[in-house]
């Protein structure tokens, strides 16, 4: 979200265009995001990834709904936050290319790091014995709300460029 400020400043058309769906994904990705870890922790009461573990077996649905959040989240194709982020880092290379290589850093670390927290929070065994809770009705709406919110605006966004 620090990338959003400088093609903002540079005033360029297409990159203050790409900063500004970076603000409304971000927006998007980011709530679902803590709206599921809140579930998570509502049904294992801890925010402890150790505590977290195996939680693929107790709900596949969560736990689908987890990574395709966090792959949003990383940009990944076709999701929004790639197109605003291919606009934004284009303007910020072509202005400064000494940036590029920590550019480039900064993605790939927090790329691996969404993976990580995915990987320790679904994988492995069940450390301690969860609440199972079945998620209600209004929680399994808040999570798809989300979904369908950020599914549209890609296509949205696809059907403009045809």
């Amino acid at each position: 979200m620090g990338c959003v400020l400088i093609p903002v400043i540079l005033m360029r058309r297409l990159s203050t265009l790409g900063g500004m769906i970076l603000i409304i994904a971000h927006g998007i990705s980011s709530s679902a995001i803590f709206l599921i870890a809140y579930y998570i922790y509502q049904i294992n009461f801890s925010r402890s990834l150790l505590l977290t573990k195996g939680f693929l077996v107790f709900s596949r649905a969560i736990s689908l709904t987890w990574f395709l959040v966090l792959i949003i989240n990383i940009a990944a194709p076709p999701t929004l936050n790639l197109l605003s982020e291919i606009l934004v880092i284009t303007r910020l290379i072509f202005h400064n290319k000494i940036n590029a290589f920590l550019i480039v850093i900064i993605i790939l670390a927090g790329s691996a790091y969404t993976l990580i927290i995915y990987r320790s929070s679904i994988q492995g065994s069940k450390i301690v014995s969860s609440n199972n809770k079945i998620l209600r009705l209004t929680e399994t709406l808040n999570i798809s709300n989300h979904l369908i919110w950020g599914f549209t605006l890609i296509l949205r966004v696809s059907l403009l460029n045809t």
